[in-house]
């Protein structure tokens, strides 16, 4: 690719980093790609503004959503909106587990380009992916750092994969990008910044350990927005800044970003946006062992602690609101009354685990009611959602990284534009059940994806792609199943991984946008 020269001769000074139009079934793909590249991009010697500050511009501007879906918005007005001279648009068309009929790889691939603002001329454009098996030795300068930081800090596999692969991934494609040395000395390079508070709610008197490695000799310092800003750290080591901080008892913080920076004594400066997950800070409100009336769970005393099974009564009901944290210690939530947990897209209700070992999870048994779920995320646990006898809706919500996904037995399903995926075995196991599935994901669960097993099924307008050893499996079924109208990954209907008596034609010949 021939070097960008715009009319006035030179590179752009200005530039802001888009956020990432997500093309795959994990919905973090984008923003965990977007920051990683951002990180790499801010060594280079333009002058750059922070994902969070562009993507709180682009909402406050309405252009948001617009750019994150891939719709055709003018780099000029981008330009005037963030008073920027370029910008660099994203498309993420992979990031997580790919299985094939032999092997499983762990993948990332990213298409981005760089367009002049006035002129939409083309600066510099480029696709390129990586594989688990090119980062899998500690030889280069990613692996090397995540390495020294994996001994002060442990990580999960996930999160080293997360690392290696999309640094990996990154650092390939920043290599190709022009870089106007001209402009302004770049600062200190950074190699990675890890914490040990992804994912994990820091109680007062608990510690947020963070480590970062980059130039030695600088100075180091954090933040942990928007609670905390410009706290310092100390090189233990030769290129390995160490930080520290105590919770307080006042101290509130849900989905915080941790940002590290590293600066040289001519005051340039770089700095890191963490891609591991948001920090979670508080005081918990405990809950009961069990519930006899109905009772609410509201956001303002979020986050709740369940410290034992939370018992719901068959003549109550639990009500969630919009925006409740629930942290879950091993055990789980018994349902005989009836649930409501209705958030919204800004406000999402969050089923989370507080331990390492994955929690029992939300367990209905022949309630009488209609239990709902809206908006809702539940993670790591040993069943997402098991349900006996019973009947349930659920829409817009979010099943990953569950031992399984969605357990059904004899009751009555409804599942819309959902995403049930990465689960350790199967996707969703329908028993004895009838379920309609629609405008959903079911995707990289390790397993399979969906069993029906003696259930009468309408799956329709969802994706089914990407599972381990199945996407679809029907068995001991004498009732007809409508399976019609799905994107499985692939249009050559003869790649298409059923087991049983399915019939999957017509199929759909791209997949669908699920929320």
């Amino acid at each position: 690719m021939k070097p960008y020269v715009s009319k006035e001769g030179g590179l752009p000074r200005r530039v802001a980093v888009l956020p990432f139009v997500n093309k795959t079934s994990n919905p973090d793909a984008s923003s965990i790609i977007q920051k990683m590249f951002y990180n790499f991009f801010s060594s280079l010697s333009y002058q750059d503004r922070e994902p969070f500050q562009v993507d709180s511009i682009l909402k406050e501007s309405g252009l948001y959503k617009k750019i994150a879906s891939g719709e055709d918005v003018s780099p000029k007005e981008i330009g005037n909106v963030l008073d920027v001279d370029a910008v660099i648009y994203g498309e993420v068309a992979s990031f997580g587990k790919i299985f094939a009929v032999v092997y499983t790889d762990y993948h990332a691939g990213l298409k981005a380009k760089m367009v002049d603002c006035k002129t939409g001329n083309l600066i510099w454009e480029n696709y390129n992916t990586a594989h688990q098996r090119d980062v899998s030795i500690p030889t280069n300068p990613i692996g090397l750092a995540a390495t020294v930081a994996e001994k002060l800090i442990l990580l999960t596999m996930k999160q080293r994969d997360d690392i290696k692969v999309t640094a990996f991934l990154c650092m390939k494609m920043i290599e190709t990008i022009p870089n106007p040395s001209e402009i302004a000395e770049s600062g200190p390079k950074i190699q990675v910044l890890v914490h040990n508070g992804a994912d994990k709610l820091l109680k007062p008197g608990e510690s947020l350990k963070v480590v970062m490695v980059g130039e030695p000799g600088q100075i180091a310092s954090w933040d942990i927005l928007p609670l905390i800003k410009d706290m310092s750290m100390d090189e233990k080591e030769p290129g390995t800044y160490i930080g520290d901080y105590t919770v307080k008892p006042d101290d509130k913080l849900f989905s915080g970003v941790l940002v590290g920076y590293l600066k040289s004594k001519q005051g340039d400066r770089s700095r890191w946006v963490d891609i591991l997950g948001p920090v979670y800070m508080g005081k918990p409100t405990p809950l009961p062992q069990q519930i006899s009336a109905d009772l609410v769970l509201s956001s303002e005393k979020s986050p709740y602690l369940m410290d034992e099974t939370l018992l719901v009564m068959p003549q109550a009901k639990l009500v969630i609101e919009a925006g409740t944290v629930l942290w879950c210690k091993g055990l789980g939530i018994v349902v005989k009354g009836g649930i409501e947990a209705k958030g919204t897209r800004e406000k999402p209700i969050r089923f989370m685990n507080i331990n390492a070992e994955p929690w029992k999870g939300i367990i209905i048994d022949q309630s009488k009611g209609d239990n709902m779920f809206s908006h809702c995320e539940i993670h790591n646990a040993q069943n997402g959602i098991r349900a006996r006898d019973s009947v349930i809706h659920m829409d817009h919500c979010l099943l990953e990284n569950n031992t399984l996904g969605m357990f059904l037995e004899e009751g009555t399903a409804t599942i819309n534009k959902s995403v049930i995926r990465a689960s350790q075995e199967i996707g969703i196991h329908a028993l004895k059940t009838e379920i309609t599935i629609k405008d959903s994901t079911v995707s990289e669960n390790e397993l399979g994806g969906i069993l029906l097993d003696s259930a009468k099924g309408y799956i329709s307008n969802n994706n089914i792609y990407n599972n381990g050893q199945w996407e679809l499996k029907s068995e001991g079924s004498k009732m007809s199943c409508n399976i019609t109208n799905n994107w499985w990954g692939n249009t050559d209907i003869t790649k298409i991984r059923t087991v049983g008596p399915v019939e999957i034609e017509p199929i759909l010949q791209e997949s669908i946008k699920t929320f």
